[in-house]
């Protein structure tokens, strides 16, 4: 009996050690940089990185965590964190067993580690997937996430294509300088209600061309857009403006709709 107590006891304490191990980990993983993640993803990959849209689906689900109960294959794919073969295994593992009760329960998905787990913590959740009531739109304007990304670029060296000219040299020689400013500037907005609707657009200044000015009066000497509807009424799917698609095994297709 004291032996089975001693027994009992000691396994209580390797629970505990192993359980706040993991939770040290966990905290470790979570206080990761985002920069970081891309970095070991960008390492591990044949393929050409997108870092903007990476970096800004990766601080989505950050403060949006994705819900694998209700996930689809492209939710998965976005978080850019598995593999191929770990999408489709946490798929089945769902089809197949019913929905997950907890995010420890992906150990028992097969080709997950511990610290594949690990890392994806900070970007999951597991939760009953809420019954859908249908699109409303008060609700997409009062729940909908939005984001704002800005980057501006210049070069400190001076550079001939943007030193002092007199007006006259400039009438005379009209290409012997650059119109505009020397910096980049690089604005995107995005917004998603669920997986109902997702919207932005993007604006772009290369360096040298001119701002809100000259031939320039638009501002930008860039811009696109993008709008997607999913499942609202009788509409399946929408896609306008620019779109990412996607064929066989790791193949990208680009293209713009106009």
């Amino acid at each position: 009996m004291v032996f089975n107590t001693f027994k009992f006891i000691a396994f209580i304490i390797l629970l505990l050690a192993l359980y706040n191990k993991s939770f040290a980990q966990q905290e470790l993983i979570t206080k990761h940089p985002i920069e970081d993640l891309i970095d070991n993803i960008a390492s591990s990959s044949d393929d050409e990185i997108d870092y903007t849209s990476l970096y800004e689906d990766m601080n989505f689900f950050l403060n949006n965590p994705l819900n694998l109960n209700s996930a689809s294959q492209e939710d998965l794919e976005r978080l850019k964190i598995l593999n191929d073969f770990q999408i489709k295994s946490l798929l089945d593992y769902i089809k197949q067993h019913g929905k997950m009760l907890s995010v420890y329960e992906l150990q028992l998905v097969y080709g997950f580690t511990m610290n594949d787990i690990l890392t994806i913590l900070p970007f999951i959740t597991i939760s009953d997937t809420p019954v859908d009531a249908g699109f409303k739109f008060k609700n997409a304007l009062k729940y909908g996430n939005n984001q704002v990304f800005l980057k501006a670029q210049d070069i400190i060296e001076d550079q001939v294509g943007y030193s002092y000219i007199t007006d006259s040299a400039l009438l005379e020689n009209p290409n012997s300088r650059y119109l505009g400013s020397s910096y980049k500037a690089y604005v995107k907005y995005k917004y998603n209600y669920k997986n109902k609707i997702y919207w932005g657009f993007t604006a772009e200044k290369d360096p040298g061309e001119e701002f809100f000015k000259g031939n320039n009066k638009n501002g930008f000497d860039y811009y696109s857009d993008h709008l997607q509807i999913n499942n609202i009424g009788i509409v399946k799917t929408i896609n306008l403006g620019d779109y990412q698609a996607k064929f066989g095994q790791g193949l990208l297709l680009w293209s713009i709709c106009r």
